[in-house]
């Protein structure tokens, strides 16, 4: 069964450092957040996340931007739709609350170097640290309409 997936993401900052997840044994490394679930608004749902995944309260700011992407995991196609807000929270030692996921805080420059998810989601942060504005990223169109 297809379907698209709506994601919320967050863009943590702590002096000039990016919050990122990486899940244990992946490699790549992706914004915090998660799928919304029925009836449940984005902002909603990426509070909910970061309680589940950080254990502390946050405060939802605004839609930086949005980014569309697609790609295949064990043969099986997936579509998503993420939604990126800015996002504040007060602890400053966040710790993850499940087994599978780590988060690291890491600067720009970090990030050129790391495999990061969606990948055009990467070259969106960058857009948008350089000129602050909100960012829009489809996907590009491949080959023999491959996911």
């Amino acid at each position: 069964m297809k379907k698209i997936e709506i994601i919320a993401r967050a863009l943590i900052l702590r002096r000039n450092k990016i919050l990122f997840c990486k899940t244990i044994g992946e490699r790549h490394y992706f914004l915090p957040g998660g799928r919304l679930k029925f009836r449940e608004s984005a902002q909603s749902a990426l509070s909910r996340e970061i309680v589940e995944e950080l254990g502390v309260e946050s405060k939802i700011g605004s839609l930086i931007g949005i980014c569309e992407h697609k790609y295949r995991e064990k043969s099986r196609k997936h579509h998503e739709i993420n939604f990126v807000f800015k996002v504040e929270v007060g602890k400053t030692n966040l710790v993850s609350k499940e087994r599978k996921l780590r988060f690291y805080f890491k600067n720009l420059k970090e990030l050129k170097n790391i495999y990061f998810l969606p990948k055009n989601l990467k070259e969106a942060l960058f857009e948008y640290f350089k000129n602050k504005k909100f960012f829009w990223k489809s996907f590009k169109k491949l080959k023999n309409n491959q996911a």
